[in-house]
């Protein structure tokens, strides 16, 4: 049987708050890397993770990047936009639909025919 008399009682209390706080403070670190890598993929600044450890801001910041535009999903549509306007213009000396990918300009028969003549 242990000897809990009180000094060992506070060892004991003390190195349990010690692994504690240390599981706490790994668990935060964690779950800020995890939010910081989700912002940065959508777009926002990796620095907004911080602010998902805060209770009740947390839950105003995860509606935000919930039903707000990502910053990605908007440069994705311009650049759509920018690449859908290029493609409706020709290019000088260039008539629509010759040498474009997917416009055959006749028959597409076989080059190398698998029979010898």
């Amino acid at each position: 049987m242990p000897n809990l008399n009180g000094t060992n009682l506070n060892t004991l209390a003390g190195g349990s708050l010690t692994t504690f706080l240390i599981g706490i403070g790994v668990s935060l670190l964690i779950t800020i890397i995890i939010w910081w890598v989700i912002f940065a993929k959508a777009g926002y600044p990796g620095a907004l993770s911080i602010l998902m450890i805060i209770p009740l801001v947390n839950l105003i910041v995860f509606l935000i990047f919930l039903f707000g535009e990502w910053p990605v999903r908007k440069e994705l549509k311009a650049l759509r936009q920018q690449l859908q306007a290029r493609a409706s213009y020709p290019q000088a000396g260039q008539q629509p639909g010759f040498g474009q990918p997917g416009y055959q300009s006749g028959p597409n028969y076989p080059q190398n025919p698998q029979y010898r003549p």
